[in-house]
């Protein structure tokens, strides 16, 4: 038995996950018996278990009561992962609490927000929902207060609020002025799950024998380029992300399997007309990994909006303190930068992002000359 998506009862209730309990022990006393579709639900005693809303009435839900006791484990200290975040408006992101020690579980928390206006948060013992409400950038704090001893640890995360993309945005390079299309069924659409980057992803997910394109018309000059970054999850050497120029694959390209956004680079042999395609095509059978393609930071050389802005590193158009921090970040090796965000943060063009370039970009923040 698998948990329903999304749902995490040590979220809604602060104990340890009943979904383990369904080894090796089912269910005892009664007997019941579940038809194909139904579902096997767990709460603790006191627990309230709310079935999906698109829900079909023919379901059974059978719930299980098994009571948890357990002893008190007193708080230590709290920090909020991730401690920044770019969310956008209208769009809900997670931010969670890290407890010291890991079991602790016996504390009550207060979640607030710097600014009401900006975004609102929705707080539990484990997790707040960030939804942004106008563009600008908020300090979430949690507070959390332990039953046995009174005392308060507080965590706190900067979360920048931007405006959703559209397709046009998450598939171009900051400044580029490429226009996309992509057509039904299976339209690509806007991905903000990566930390750091916005995209475009496909969307025949689980679909046999489909494919999921986007594309765009660019008129070129001999020697001009276009490059772009691809990733995919996918059944290795089946289901395949492709590339097509003027409706040919280009020398048979498309990768598959579990690969990280990468960068490539194709250039015109002459003037001419180029519809450039990027399609997802599954086969008949078997999904592996998200079985999703992903595509971003398409850019034209000729295009003369698009363009490099030196220490814009979150790629959401402005230098301030949280793009020194991510450099500083991926200097230590904390995360790793996307081909553009790495472009914006060499600082002094050295082909390297080091602790001078995220000294540099801050004093860019701080108008420091």
């Amino acid at each position: 038995f698998e948990p329903q998506a999304g749902y995490d009862p040590e979220n809604y209730h602060g104990v340890a996950n009943p979904y383990d309990l369904l080894s090796p022990i089912i269910y005892t006393n009664n007997s019941c018996s579940i038809a194909g579709g139904g579902a096997i639900t767990v709460k603790p005693v006191g627990g309230v278990y709310v079935p999906p809303s698109d829900a079909s009435s023919g379901l059974v839900y059978i719930g299980i009561t098994r009571n948890l006791n357990s002893d008190p484990v007193s708080l230590q200290g709290i920090q909020l992962s991730p401690s920044t975040l770019n969310a956008y408006i209208g769009v809900p992101a997670n931010i969670s609490v890290i407890r010291t020690p890991q079991n602790a579980n016996d504390y009550d928390v207060v979640w607030t927000c710097s600014n009401s206006s900006i975004a609102s948060v929705e707080g539990f013992t484990r997790y707040a929902v960030i939804t942004g409400i106008s563009e600008g950038r908020v300090t979430v704090t949690c507070r959390a207060t332990d039953r046995q001893t009174g005392h308060v640890y507080t965590g706190t995360a900067s979360v920048n609020i931007l405006h959703y993309p559209d397709l046009d945005e998450a598939l171009n390079v900051p400044g580029g002025t490429l226009s996309f299309t992509s057509t039904a069924p299976y339209q690509w659409v806007v991905n903000t799950e990566f930390p750091n980057r916005v995209c475009a992803n496909s969307t025949n997910q689980g679909v046999s024998s489909s494919s999921s394109s986007v594309q765009t018309t660019v008129q070129m000059q001999a020697g001009e380029t276009l490059t772009f970054e691809w990733s995919v999850s996918s059944e290795s050497n089946y289901d395949k992300l492709k590339f097509y120029v003027n409706g040919s694959n280009v020398n048979n390209l498309g990768i598959s399997g579990n690969v990280s956004f990468s960068s490539y680079m194709w250039t015109a042999s002459s003037a001419g007309t180029y519809t450039f395609r990027w399609t997802y095509e599954k086969d008949y059978s078997v999904n592996s990994g998200s079985d999703t393609a992903y595509l971003d930071n398409v850019q034209y050389s000729g295009d003369p909006g698009a363009g490099v802005l030196l220490g814009d590193v979150d790629l959401d158009g402005d230098v301030d303190a949280n793009d020194a921090l991510l450099t500083m970040r991926a200097v230590m090796s904390i995360i790793t930068l996307g081909a553009q965000q790495a472009a914006n943060a060499d600082i002094n063009g050295d082909g390297d992002v080091t602790a001078n370039d995220a000294l540099e970009i801050m004093r860019i923040a701080m108008n420091i000359n």
